[in-house]
């Protein structure tokens, strides 16, 4: 590969004008992109603070909730699907009660039977992400959603237990819960913003003050 290039390379040597090989403004251009990229990032992991408490957390979701307005439907929800010929009574059982205790042990009968399963219940599905696992029709969403009873259905071969536990609606704000990280990540976006304006004003400030800027 590299003897192809280089015979290439020689090519366009011959076969541009000397003028198209210059290239000192781009170099100069690539160069100083790099160096500053490389600049702000040491600059940035030296000082920037990654650390977001609830409280500070909250209080940005509460002051940009119209940032958080959902395009689908949200369920926080447990569900196990596995083949037709499991003996699905454990499963129905925890999924029934909710008890967090028996999870463990129907976990291991999950990996046992061949089952797909979440059963950690705080996380956020969205609609479209959720029926890709579990191929359930909505004809009545919003009253389907709402339901808490336990859903059981087979298809594909499968026997799926489904029991939703929370839900929010298209179109309206997400739930704080469903939205903490994109939350957490947009405070840390805008503090190394701020970090890097700073210092971009600190330095310009001083080199006016030092005279390392000419007038014209």
């Amino acid at each position: 590969q590299w003897i192809r290039e280089q015979i290439i390379v020689l090519q366009a040597e011959s076969a541009l004008a000397k003028e198209a090989l210059d290239f000192e403004e781009e170099l100069e251009a690539y160069r100083n992109a790099l160096l500053l990229h490389a600049f702000k990032e040491r600059y940035v992991n030296d000082r920037l603070n990654t650390e977001v408490s609830e409280e500070e957390a909250l209080e940005f979701y509460e002051a940009n909730e119209q940032s958080f307005i959902l395009t689908d439907y949200a369920v926080r929800t447990l569900f196990i699907h596995a083949p037709v010929s499991a003996n699905m009574d454990l499963a129905r059982d925890a999924i029934a009660t909710l008890d967090s205790t028996g999870f463990l042990e129907l976990e291991r009968w999950c990996v046992e039977n061949g089952a797909a399963y979440a059963l950690d219940g705080t996380n956020w599905w969205t609609l479209s992400a959720f029926t890709k696992e579990v191929p359930m029709s909505f004809y009545r969403t919003e009253s389907q959603l709402s339901s808490r009873r336990p859903i059981e259905f087979e298809a594909e071969g499968r026997t799926y237990l489904v029991r939703f536990l929370a839900h929010a609606l298209k179109d309206n704000v997400a739930p704080f819960s469903a939205v903490r990280d994109e939350v957490v990540e947009m405070i840390i976006h805008r503090r190394r913003q701020a970090l890097l304006l700073a210092m971009e004003e600190q330095l310009v400030v001083r080199a006016w003050a030092e005279g390392q800027v000419e007038r014209y």
